[in-house]
């Protein structure tokens, strides 16, 4: 699976492209960041990844890791079963 994101100013969109078929698997859009219930950046990429873990398939662990923009690293596992 490849994640591509789009982050802006105020709001960060993102999909999830299966690559062997270019399939589009996930999309959406967390938006009005610093205006309302999503804080900031860091906010917005936990809503974000917190969105894609239906996505996640497999029974294998799967690590997400994300930075702010302060250069912070978060890591968040994920156990999924299919």
């Amino acid at each position: 699976m490849i994640l591509v994101l789009n982050s802006g100013s105020s709001s960060v969109k993102y999909s999830v492209i299966e690559p062997d078929s270019a399939t589009e698997v996930a999309e959406g859009i967390v938006e009005r960041i610093g205006d309302s219930e999503v804080a900031d950046h860091d906010a917005a990429m936990r809503v974000v990844f917190d969105e894609l873990a239906d996505h996640l398939n497999g029974s294998s662990r799967s690590a997400i890791v994300w930075c702010t923009v302060a250069r912070t690293c978060t890591s968040r596992q994920s156990s999924t079963t299919r």
